[in-house]
């Protein structure tokens, strides 16, 4: 649901104090003690649906979790072109034969997914209507996949982050490179990785369940707020 207004912003704040009030009131009636914080350390009980288990690996890495998957970084360089206020961090290459490794994990056998089922990897870049190049993206250990060819040169007179799409077999310690081509049709060779997006399971389905995008699409406000699917907020850190 929409609330545009002041009076269903008052609504939903008054939900929260709500809610906030009662839990403040119960803690004074019956204050936090031993046999609470036991329960806290307490186990989960299982899932009440088969396979409805969380994956045992990040999804969705950008900024300082995204570093940390890179094992190589050859010609690439790790740049912030926004501000402060409004960062655009990522790994930024402007020479052909400049390559970037980044391990990810792609195992789902934790939610249930059969072992030789493939999975969707998407790695954040950017598409703009000048100064780009073109890459391979592809596996080169632990893992296979096909690789794609990405040119992140576009007509539009717009920088957006795009999407390019991999299916990889399952590993826990998969290799994927971005590798920049000599051959460029702006007559430079920028190529910028700013992030990569596991499936959180296994299968066939065409783009991220709860993400309105896929490979070659766009990946901003818009795909991350798949109203008809009923979802307004996609978190990815």
């Amino acid at each position: 649901d929409h609330h545009p207004g002041d009076h269903g912003h008052k609504i939903m704040a008054d939900l929260a104090v709500n809610l906030i009030q009662q839990v403040a009131l119960g803690l004074m009636l019956e204050p936090y003690g031993h046999e609470d914080e036991d329960v806290v350390w307490e186990e989960l009980p299982d899932p009440m649906y088969e396979g409805n288990s969380a994956p045992n690996s990040v999804m969705c890495s950008v900024a300082e979790s995204f570093q940390q998957l890179v094992i190589l970084s050859e010609g690439f360089e790790y740049i912030n072109e926004g501000t402060a206020i409004k960062p655009k961090p990522g790994y930024v290459a402007t020479q052909p034969g400049s390559r970037l490794q980044l391990r990810v994990d792609t195992d789902r056998s934790a939610v249930g997914s059969p072992p030789d089922a493939m999975v969707h990897v998407y790695l954040h870049h950017l598409r703009s209507y000048e100064h780009m190049g073109t890459a391979t993206i592809t596996c080169v250990s632990g893992c296979s996949c096909q690789g794609v060819e990405v040119d992140a040169l576009i007509l539009d007179r717009v920088s957006q982050v795009y999407l390019a799409g991999l299916t990889v077999t399952q590993s826990s310690d998969c290799i994927i490179e971005v590798k920049v081509l000599e051959r460029t049709n702006s007559g430079e060779h920028k190529f910028k990785v700013s992030g990569v997006v596991v499936a959180e399971a296994a299968g066939k389905q065409d783009g991220l369940p709860g993400l309105n995008a896929a490979h070659n699409q766009e990946f901003g406000l818009r795909q991350h707020l798949d109203e008809q699917n009923g979802i307004t907020k996609v978190g990815c850190a």
